[in-house]
C-alpha cells in the first residue's frame, strides 16, 4: 500500500484498515482470490479487530476485580461445581433445553458460580 492511500486512511480515522490490509498483503493465500472475496475477508478482519479493541477498552474501563478471570482457571471442585455444569451455564445450554436454573448462596458469595441447582 502506497503512504498516499495511508495518509487518506488515517484523515479517515482508519488507521485499523491499514493494518489490516498490510497484514493481507503478507500472506499469499489472498493473492488468487476475487475482488469481491478478498474485500469480504478485509471486512470481516476489521469487525473482528474492532471487536477486539472494544472488549479491551470495555474489560480496561470496567476495573475488574480478577481481570484474567475464566472459566480454564475456575476451581470447580472448591465451588462443588462440576465443570460440565458450569459449561452448560457458559453456553446458556440450559435455556435451550428450557430448564429452570435455582441459584443460591449468601450475600456476597459469588452466586453467579456458587451454588448452581437444576429444576
Amino acid at each position: 500500500m502506497n503512504t498516499e492511500i495511508k495518509k487518506q486512511l488515517s484523515v479517515l480515522e482508519l488507521s485499523d484498515l491499514v493494518a489490516v490490509i498490510e497484514a493481507q498483503e503478507k500472506e499469499v493465500s489472498f493473492v488468487d482470490l476475487t475482488y469481491n472475496e478478498r474485500l469480504e475477508h478485509l471486512l470481516s478482519a476489521l469487525i473482528t479487530e474492532r471487536q477486539n479493541r472494544l472488549i479491551i477498552r470495555l474489560t480496561k474501563n470496567a476495573d475488574l476485580k480478577y481481570p484474567n478471570a475464566s472459566l480454564e482457571t475456575l476451581d470447580c471442585d472448591a465451588r462443588e461445581n462440576s465443570r460440565e455444569k458450569i459449561a452448560n451455564l457458559a453456553t446458556m445450554g440450559f435455556v435451550g433445553a428450557a430448564t429452570n436454573l435455582i441459584i443460591t448462596g449468601p450475600t456476597g458469595a459469588g452466586k453467579p458460580i456458587l451454588h448452581v441447582s437444576w429444576v
